[in-house]
């Protein structure tokens, strides 16, 4: 997992994926299978996305958040949108 993620930002992800999946943060391993090793379904990591889009204030691609599988590729999808905010339009 190569991602420049604050903590503070890795611990808002983790707010959010405990919230929507009843998880313990100690669940949450970068190589955690979002779907198979937490539970969610397709609703929940639609729901995922639009809670992180407003608590991190991101915008961009769902193409991205289709590949996510693993929270360490969550991770590195928020990173991405992160970057590709502060990149001057």
């Amino acid at each position: 997992m190569k991602t420049n993620l604050s903590e503070q930002v890795i611990e808002q992800v983790q707010d959010v994926l405990m919230k929507q999946l009843g998880v313990d943060r100690d669940q949450l391993q970068p190589e955690a299978d979002i779907k198979v090793d937490l539970g969610a379904d397709s609703l929940d990591m639609v729901e995922i996305a639009m809670n992180l889009e407003e608590k991190l204030g991101l915008s961009g691609d769902d193409e991205e958040m289709e590949g996510v599988q693993t929270v360490g590729d969550l991770y590195e999808a928020v990173d991405k949108r992160l970057l590709a905010a502060r990149q001057p339009k």
